[in-house]
Parts: structure tokens; sequence; C-alpha cells
């Protein structure tokens, strides 16, 4: 593996905090810098300067380092910063009086993402066509886990994700609320979200249940 440079090392564990190269290991996930380069602007943004600065204090060293300087689009990160990253956002995100932080970014990431052509095919493709398609998201963006979509049909989904050895119970809402996004994005209308199986609370695998109008 390429490793980055010397900056980008975690001391406390010795460990690189990016590789260039997509890790092969099973036993614990890494996730495509481009995926989350522009929520450090979001959440500063989003929160004010006294709840980002609570987010840096709530965070891991390595986590603060990366996320006060910025993800290397091309690079893969460990997924425990962004698990990391996600808790400390949930937390100081209510502590100020945001309703539901992880739901917001996930929107805003969408947003950032779908720019120019991509916007064009959500506005061509209906929900349950976007959300078909998540499973080639996942295997873009995430080096374990595999998603597939059972059902697919106008007006609901389920959604499957399985063998992601590290996966959190924010962390899997925020994979729910990202699936929300998409089906917002290209035009649904949500009535009901759920997580029906979850593999962060000792489920074999993780089941989101999705119906919109």
């Amino acid at each position: 593996m390429r490793f980055g440079s010397a900056a980008a090392v975690d001391n406390q564990k010795g460990d690189a905090v990016y590789t260039f190269d997509r890790p092969r290991t099973t036993e614990k996930t890494y996730v495509r810098g481009s995926l989350f380069a522009p929520v450090p602007g979001f959440m500063q943004q989003y929160l004010g300067t006294a709840a980002w600065n609570d987010v840096l204090r709530r965070v891991e060293p390595v986590t603060a380092d990366v996320l006060k300087t910025e993800f290397v689009a091309l690079a893969w990160y460990p997924f425990r910063i962004i698990t990391n990253l996600v808790d400390a956002l949930d937390a100081a995100g209510k502590a100020a009086g945001k309703k539901n932080p992880i739901k917001d970014m996930t929107a805003f990431n969408l947003d950032h993402a779908t720019r120019g052509l991509f916007r064009a095919i959500f506005k061509l493709g209906s929900p349950e066509f976007m959300v078909s398609r998540s499973d080639q998201i996942w295997q873009r963006f995430y080096s374990t886990g595999q998603m597939t979509i059972p059902k697919s049909s106008k007006g609901e989904a389920v959604v499957k994700l399985q063998w992601v050895p590290d996966m959190t119970p924010l962390y899997s809402m925020a994979v729910m609320h990202s699936l929300e996004a998409v089906i917002v994005k290209a035009g649904g209308r949500m009535s009901h979200a759920e997580i029906t199986k979850d593999m962060s609370r000792g489920a074999q695998y993780s089941e989101y249940l999705l119906r919109w109008t």
C-alpha cells in the first residue's frame, strides 16, 4: 500500500490515516475520501463556531486532524474516523438545538454530489430506479460490505446491507437517511423509513424499509 504523508499518521495507534490503494482486508472497513470531502465545511457552517469546536473536542485526535485539514478525495480512510465524526456531529448538533443532524448531513452530502450531469440523472430517474442503483454507490465508496435491493417498486423499497464488521448504530441510521435523501432527490415524498434489522445491534445484516408517495 502507498500511504499518505507522515502528517497523516495516527500517532496513538501507529496506523496510517489513509491509503491510496483500495484496502483488501475484510476485517475492517475503509471509505473513499471523496464521499466525505464536503462534510467538514458543512459541519462548520451548520453548527457554528461554538458547536464546531465542541465536535473537535469530542472526536479522537486523528479525526480532529482530518477535520482541520481536508479529506483527500482519492484516498481511503478507516471507517472508524467516519463513525467517530458522525457520532460527534450528532451529539454536538443536538446539544446546539438541531433536530436531526445526521439526516441534515446526508441530505447536504447528496446535494453536493449531484451537481451538473448527476442532477440531470436524478430528474430523469424515478425514486425506485435510483434506489435500485444504491449497490453501485456502496461498492464505489466502501471497501467492505455488500448492498442488495430485494425490492424496489413504485412507492416501496427494501435495501439489505451485510458484511460491514465495524458498523455502528448511528452510521446505520446515516445509511437509512442517505437512502431517504436519494428518494426525495428523485421526486418522492417519504412516508416511512425504518431499520428492520441492524447488524450493529447483533443482526446478521441490516435491512432498511422505505416507503414514499
